[in-house]
């Protein structure tokens, strides 16, 4: 192909993978299945648009940057105190677990799909991995318990650069370089320990190096950081071939984040660098595969497949998680999970390729084993992890935290529901007077400026699933939601506005995915004065199964004296929004003027509370709410 054939492949590739994204973020299904779709699709067995031969051996090389780019970007979203809550799980996992799968997959592409021994060996080696790329996809989709999504995340970003080396060893075995078995086992383990040490040691350099002000300017930082992490691979790389995948593992995992300059930005920055060259990369890989030869497989490759995910994968975790680790429940939904992706599938074509080179047969047949591998477990596991983790309770939306912004008595109102409804919420606010008020109505609350970076590591922002700002400044509330929303892709901000404020409006709320909180704009300061002085109070109301009185939120827009605040329907919790409605059995938390009747009577809540609770009888309350809002009553109502 001429420099301009190979242009306009390189382009379409790169256009051909954000299109197979855009598809599959709006069908909410896994990208890789369009990638390899589309990849497939374009390659020499379909329009033949795509040859990835034509860029020889700049495959190679654009497969490793891509990949340690991969690998860092995964390891830096690793969490260090959530990885040692689950260590002894994962250590297992890439240790006895990789033999494990490596030994079944051996004996099951050897038994069933009938490779050669030493054929059945590379690909039970190239099928050890799981990685980054499928496994946090697949669990921001499906939200399971943070202990979970922990294990199946380090064990992904971990088991990557050891699962290579092992394929690699494989690799220098069959061809054969005149080495004996102890010298190969010292290259295995001197890959992995030269590019660890130099990998943390860049790592843990790394960030002190972009703060340097005078060095790094502020809009140069991502791309310095991007530089310094190609640097880290580069540097193990030469000293030890075939490292640098453990060295930018090493130093994803040792660069320090409190110290680290805008760093929700720079993984942001890698997040999209990461999509990138996923979607690239498949679509040149897939391309690259002869889909005959896939054909080939028929049931016995399937079988394979099979075998890999309902023997050796549970296998694989129940001998290396124990019941004193993890509940059962946990452990079995981990075994259901195990989708392969773009190291498995980099690594086979690279493999096959040099294979092919030296003139073994058979190479094919264990690319096309592996690309079955992978879309069977991607498209399988994918569609099933939700009812499956619906089914073994694992699910985390209960989990998942809830942060309130805004520590006065509407949001203290709101975070004590939550907090009673089981969620992990946490309070904070500036004001110190407010903070103590939180904490003295048993509300977890931490005092500090929501931008400031170490204050948002101490509350736990990215954990957070919620955040509902409502302080009195709307303005505030808005950027508190812009920030939520675009550095750390929160997706659930609900913004308290102002009716009287001009400089926030609901269409800056909208523009940014936020949602308006309570349905409409608010007189904040009047309410809270109101609450303050018991002329305004929190009343809870139940609807009766047969109530015929209004039923949203739209249908109270009209009475300044009412305002609908959370909706739970039996164990979720919900702030109210322009469209939300309730039904029978929900409960009803309203905002109120004293006096004003709320369509179903209301009696004081236990213990004088902050709110009343309705009956289901439609007569006028029998005595008035009493305003608050501690924690206990009214977290009890709703």
């Amino acid at each position: 192909m001429s420099t301009h054939q190979v242009m306009l492949m390189c382009v379409l590739a790169v256009v051909a993978g954000v299109a197979g994204l855009v598809v599959a973020d709006r069908l909410r299904f896994p990208s890789i299945v369009f990638l390899l779709v589309f990849g497939a699709g374009l390659g020499p067995d379909g329009a033949g648009l795509i040859r990835p031969e034509a860029l020889g051996r700049g495959l190679e090389i654009l497969v490793k940057i891509a990949v340690a780019i991969i690998l860092f970007e995964g390891a830096l979203t690793l969490r260090a105190r959530d990885v040692a809550e689950v260590f002894a799980g994962v250590r297992r996992l890439v240790t006895y677990g990789l033999g494990v799968t490596w030994a079944g997959a051996t004996l099951a592409a050897w038994g069933i799909a009938g490779l050669p021994g030493h054929l059945a060996v590379l690909f039970g080696a190239l099928v050890t991995v799981t990685g980054p790329t499928v496994i946090r996809p697949l669990l921001e989709r499906v939200h399971v318990k943070r202990t979970v999504a922990t294990v199946l995340n380090s064990e992904g970003v971990i088991i990557d650069p050891i699962g290579v080396f092992v394929a690699v060893l494989v690799l220098e075995l069959i061809l054969g370089f005149g080495m004996t078995w102890r010298e190969t086992m010292g290259g295995y383990f001197g890959r992995l320990g030269i590019g660890a040490l130099l990998g943390a040691a860049g790592g843990f350099s790394l960030p002190w190096v972009l703060r340097a002000r005078w060095l790094v300017a502020e809009h140069l930082q991502n791309l310095a950081g991007l530089a310094g992490v190609l640097g880290i691979f580069a540097a193990a790389e030469r000293v030890y071939p075939e490292s640098g995948l453990a060295a930018v593992v090493a130093a994803g995992l040792a660069a320090p984040r409190r110290i680290m300059p805008q760093e929700h930005r720079f993984r942001l920055f890698k997040e999209e660098l990461t999509l990138l060259f996923i979607s690239v990369l498949f679509i040149l890989l897939a391309a690259n595969v002869r889909l005959a030869a896939i054909f080939e497989e028929g049931w016995r490759g399937l079988g394979v497949v099979g075998i890999l995910m309902l023997v050796v994968r549970p296998l694989c975790v129940f001998l290396s998680i124990d019941r004193n680790t993890m509940p059962f429940r946990d452990r079995l939904f981990i075994a259901t999970v195990a989708p392969r992706g773009v190291v498995a599938a980099s690594a086979a074509s690279l493999f096959a390729l040099i294979l092919e080179e030296k003139g073994w047969e058979g190479a094919r047949r264990v690319e096309a084993l592996v690309f079955l591998t992978i879309a069977v477990t991607v498209v399988v596991q994918g569609v099933l992890a939700w009812p499956v983790a619906w089914a073994l309770g694992v699910l985390s939306e209960v989990d998942r935290r809830v942060l309130v912004v805004g520590a006065n008595m509407l949001g203290r109102a709101v975070a004590a529901v939550y907090h009673a409804a089981g969620r992990s919420v946490v309070v904070t606010d500036t004001n110190p007077i407010h903070c103590e008020a939180a904490r003295g109505a048993g509300l977890p609350t931490a005092c500090g400026n929501i931008f400031e970076r170490a204050h948002q590591e101490r509350i736990g922002m990215d954990e957070a699933g919620t955040v509902i700002a409502v302080t009195q400044n709307p303005e505030v509330n808005v950027l508190i939601a812009q920030h939520a929303r675009e550095d750390y892709r929160i997706p659930y901000v609900y913004v308290a506005l102002d009716r009287f404020d001009k400089g926030a409006r609901r269409e800056h709320v909208e523009r940014i995915g936020g949602h308006l909180a309570f349905g409409r704009p608010l007189a904040l300061a009047p309410w809270l004065e109101r609450l303050r002085s018991e002329e305004a109070v929190l009343v809870a109301r139940e609807t009766p199964p047969k109530d015929t009185l209004p039923q949203s939120v739209r249908e109270y827009a009209g009475n300044e004296d009412i305002v609908p605040l959370l909706v739970r329907h039996g164990d979720r919790v919900q702030v109210c929004e322009d469209g939300t409605h309730w039904g029978p059995g929900d409960r009803v938390l309203f905002l109120t003027r004293r006096g004003t009747a709320v369509d179903t009577p209301s009696r004081p809540s236990p213990g004088g509370g902050a709110a009343a609770e309705s009956s289901s009888s439609s007569a006028a309350p029998t005595a008035p709410p009493v305003p608050g809002p501690p924690a206990g009553p009214l977290g009890g109502l709703l």
